[in-house]
Parts: structure tokens; sequence; C-alpha cells
């Protein structure tokens, strides 16, 4: 008995100690968030450049393309590498249990130091530097996040954590897009303050309260399903081949849901929002900001009731009505057009934001292949999210709100193929249980 009394002491006290060390962990999404929507501040900076030599008569840097197409795109295409590296570790079958907390300590440090020095400098290469190290630390909030959660609370509360993990990116963007609305361009430096005391405030309570896992410790139950995510094989996992289809499935969704312009929108809201004596513009702006929060919560819930059967209905649904919201946009009405890119956020946070993360586990079943689509298909994320902040701005001065179309069809045909695919792919698992069945029985069939 005072055995028993002492294990449930222990065990309690090792559970608050777990919760102790979430508040700083859950800070590095919200600093993701605010850094991912603070891009147009930057662009606002004015370098010297050689025909312009003097601060006084220096370009605005959003205006000189090839330094500007650089470091947009930067932070994205350094998230991607990082990625990359993740899924090449896992291939690899190097664990990094042992150092989650002195991962997450650089990426907190990387966004205190890195937002520090975008708010003091011009300089091209530092501004270059601090945003592809601030798309590192990026990749760590969306690729390692969830696994610690799982490995220290176990699935159930795990997956409630990765859900809010989405929910904190949120949370940053509203915070960071209020912030902007409240200082406006005579302030913006206060922003990158704020990043930077966040970031400070995460190292801090990440150094006090994460602990990594002890390497003489008998592996936890989630070793198994981090090396599945990670790694190219998993212990007693075997396969006949690759389904090519199904993988190709996993990352054309991927470059759809890029495709509705989703970080474009995000990153460089002056497009929209350029009109800022518009009537109505604060709550407009308000609205856009909270946007992605409601559409988060109310997506929680609608898919915490639905049936699994109606899931690719509503994400065509769901698709339908991001579709219909630029509708405004490329009808050039100016009001209209900040309210309804409120409602995209809206929609797009309900089911599109994570259908390319959703639709792996759905379409494949062994853990290699799993593993295979999850991290390729984060590399081809990052990438085209680059890419498409790279060639937005200019698109945009050459066929003006023409563009939306593109996103307007990509909104829609995201939720069409994943409704198609998720289709396809219930039929083809029972085609496969009825053929089983079949071998079973001809197998056991006596003969003649």
């Amino acid at each position: 008995m005072p055995n028993e009394h002492r294990t449930d002491a222990v065990l309690e006290k090792n559970t608050k100690k777990n919760y102790a060390s979430v508040p700083g962990v859950l800070l590095l999404p919200m600093l993701f968030g605010m850094s991912l929507t603070c891009l147009e501040l930057i662009g606002n900076k004015r370098i010297a450049t050689p025909a312009a030599p003097g601060l006084e008569h220096a370009k605005k840097l959003s205006d000189l393309s090839a330094q500007w197409m650089a470091i947009s795109s930067s932070m994205f295409f350094s998230a991607s590498l990082f990625s990359f590296s993740l899924f090449v570790c896992g291939m690899m079958k190097i664990k990094i249990d042992s150092a989650y907390k002195q991962i997450f300590l650089v990426s907190a440090g990387v966004f205190c130091v890195c937002s520090l020095a975008v708010s003091a400098t011009s300089n091209f290469l530092t501004l270059f530097l601090s945003r592809a190290l601030i798309g590192a630390a990026s990749a760590v909030v969306c690729g390692l996040c969830p696994p610690y959660y799982v490995s220290v609370f176990g699935d159930r509360i795990g997956t409630i954590l990765t859900v809010s993990n989405s929910f904190f990116i949120s949370i940053g963007i509203f915070v960071e897009g209020q912030a902007r609305l409240y200082f406006g361009n005579t302030a913006p430096n206060v922003i990158f303050y704020m990043i930077s005391a966040t970031g400070l405030i995460s190292f801090l309570l990440i150094a006090i309260t994460v602990k990594n896992f002890a390497s003489k410790e008998p592996a936890s139950d989630y070793s198994e399903e981090f090396t599945a995510v990670f790694s190219s094989t998993a212990p007693g996992a075997r396969s006949s081949g690759a389904p090519w289809d199904r993988i190709a499935a996993c990352l054309c969704m991927h470059v759809l849901q890029q495709f509705t312009g989703i970080n474009p929108i995000l990153s460089e809201q002056g497009v929209i929002f350029k009109d800022t004596s518009a009537w109505g513009y604060p709550y407009a702006k308000t609205f856009f900001n909270c946007g992605g929060l409601l559409g988060s919560f109310i997506g929680m819930c609608v898919s915490s009731m639905l049936p699994s059967s109606l899931f690719g209905r509503y994400c065509f649904l769901i698709g339908l009505l991001a579709g219909s919201c630029f509708i405004p946009l490329v009808t050039e009405a100016p009001i209209l057009s900040m309210w309804s890119s409120g409602m995209y956020m809206v929609f797009f946070s309900m089911a599109i934001g994570g259908l390319p993360w959703m639709l792996p586990s759905k379409l494949i079943s062994d853990p290699r292949h799993l593993s295979l689509a999850i991290g390729v298909g984060s590399t081809v994320n990052w990438s085209i999210s680059g890419l498409l902040l790279i060639f937005y701005r200019r698109l945009y001065l050459v066929v003006g709100r023409s563009l939306f179309y593109l996103f307007m069809a990509s909104s829609v045909g995201c939720g069409l193929f994943a409704w198609w695919i998720l289709k396809y792919s219930v039929k083809h698992e029972r085609r496969r249980q009825v053929k089983e069945k079949r071998e079973k029985i001809e197998q056991f069939a006596p003969a003649g």
C-alpha cells in the first residue's frame, strides 16, 4: 500500500511538470503567426542603393524587385529546407527526442533576436538572414511541436494540444494584425518589439519547464509513431510496393491548398486592404484578423460531430464557399473585398488549411509510405509558399485582380479533389477487402 501511494504521488507530480512545459512551447506557434503576417512592415523599410546612397532618397524595399523577392521568400524556402532535413533525419533513424529542449530554446531565441535585428536595421543581408532563420524556427513549430505534445502527454491530450498549435498560430495572426491596425505606420517597430518580447518569455519558460527525454529511459509508446512519421521505415512495417498514386494525390493537395492564396493574402495584406480610409475599414480588418480563430473553432466543432462518411462532401462545400469569397475581389468591390477576405479566412481555417495534413492518414496505411507523403508534402508546401510570394506582387501588377480567379479555382478544386479522392479511397478499400475475402475462401475451399 505505501508503494502504491508513492507511485500515485510520483505520477501526479510528473503530470504537473508536464503541464508546466506547455505555455512556453505553445508561444512558439504564436510567434510564427506574428512573424508570418509582419512581412509588409519589412517591405516598407527604405534601403540605400548605389543609385540612391542616402536613406533620404532610398527606395522602399518592396519596390526593389530582386531584393524583395529574396527577402519575402527566404522564410519559406529555409522552412522547406529544414522540413526536408527533419525528414532525412527520420530516414537515417536519427532520433531527436533527447534534443527537444535545445531545439525549442534555439527557436525561441531566433524569434527574439532576429525580430530585434529586423527592427534595428535596413541592411539587406541582415534582413535576409533574419527572415531565413525565422523560417527555420517556423518549421520547428509545424514539424516538432505536435510530436512533442504526443510524446509527453500521449495520444488523447497530445492531439488536443496539436489542435491548439493551430489556434495559437491564429492568435499570433490576430495579435499582429490588431497591433498594426492600432499603431498603423507610426510605430511599425512596436510589432517587432512585441515579437521579440514574446520570444524572450517563451525562451525563459522553455528553459525552466521543458525537459528532454533521458536516453536511458525505456522508449515511450510514441517512439514508434515518431519513427513512422519521420522515418522511411517503421518497426515491423512491411509493404509490397509504394502507393504512388495516393502519395501523388497528397502532394497535389499541398499544391492546391497553397494556390488558394493563403500565404500571399496573409503576408501582403496591402493588396486587399489598401484603402485605409474606406468606410468600415477598421471593422473589416478586425474581422479578417480573427477569421482564422473563428474558422478553426467552428471547424473543430463540426468535425467532432460530422460522420466520417460525410467528410468529403463537407470539404467540397467549404471549397465552394471559400471560392465564392473571391467574387468581390475579381469584381473590384473594395469594401466588400475586405469583408469577403475575412470570410475566406474563416472557410480556409474550417477545412482547407488542414486537408494536406489529414489526407495522408486517410489514404495511406503503411507507416513507411505515410512518412514519405508527410515529409515530402511538408517540403513541397513550404516551397510553393515561397514561389507564390516571389511572383504574387509581380503577377498582380501584370494581370491585376484577375489573379484572384486562380485562387478562386484552386479553392473550389481543393474541396472537389478532397471529395473525389476520399470517395475513390473508400471504393478502393472495399474492393480490396472483398478480394481478400475471396482469396481466403478459395484458399480454404475443399479441392475438387
